[in-house]
């Protein structure tokens, strides 16, 4: 499994905003401040250097990754296909970009889209091996996603939209959280980690 660099980096350095230290967090990675630098090369996972359950015990938040989510937001770390998805005409387009160029991006998780009617299906869900070797760590890059992608989309569009509801395959936790980030239901126990999106959410024009 492989993610861009410069999503490590924007991980990295929310960690440290949240209290882990900086040094010590790139002791236990097994990188160099240098690395981060190299914003467009491919980092591998590995599961002794896994950045999520470092970063959970270096700042004691159980709830890091949803927190994290909703930090300004930074395109620049998902490279050009974080730029390219911020000039698509609205929420559609944008979704299938991301989609399309998934792999240039992360192979760690797979994304996709679908409609059917008036509803629209985007899918983010982390590599199995992931799942089965360190399952809190995929659950938190999974929190961290929704969570930043629902501020995300809230800042492109200039509105406060919300998905008809969220589905994810894990077990309760969290609730308040997910509702006060979310504004919409949410399901458990799940097939897939996805937004329902309905047509007029779809539809909403990008602003910036």
């Amino acid at each position: 499994m492989y993610s861009q660099i410069s999503i490590l980096r924007n991980h990295v350095y929310l960690a440290v905003d949240f209290g882990a230290s900086f040094q010590e967090l790139c002791r236990r990675l097994k990188i160099t401040p240098e690395y981060l630098n190299n914003g467009e090369g491919h980092a591998q996972w590995q599961a002794d250097e896994d950045f999520w359950l470092h970063a959970l015990e270096m700042t004691g938040i159980p709830n890091l990754g949803l927190q994290m989510g909703q930090r300004p937001n930074n395109l620049n770390a998902f490279g050009m296909l974080g730029l390219l998805a911020g000039t698509c005409r609205n929420v559609r387009e944008a979704v299938e970009m991301i989609c399309k160029y998934n792999d240039t991006l992360t192979g760690a998780f797979k994304f996709s889209f679908e409609t059917n009617g008036n509803e629209g299906k985007f899918v983010f869900d982390p590599q199995i091996i992931w799942e089965q070797t360190a399952l809190e760590s995929a659950r938190q890059a999974v929190d961290m996603l929704m969570s930043g992608w629902t501020k995300t989309f809230h800042d492109a569009t200039g509105k406060k939209i919300h998905p008809i509801r969220t589905e994810v395959r894990y077990s309760p936790r969290f609730e308040d959280e997910y509702n006060n980030i979310l504004n919409s239901p949410i399901v458990f126990n799940q097939k897939n980690n996805c937004f329902i999106f309905s047509k007029e959410y779809l539809n909403t024009p990008l602003v910036s």
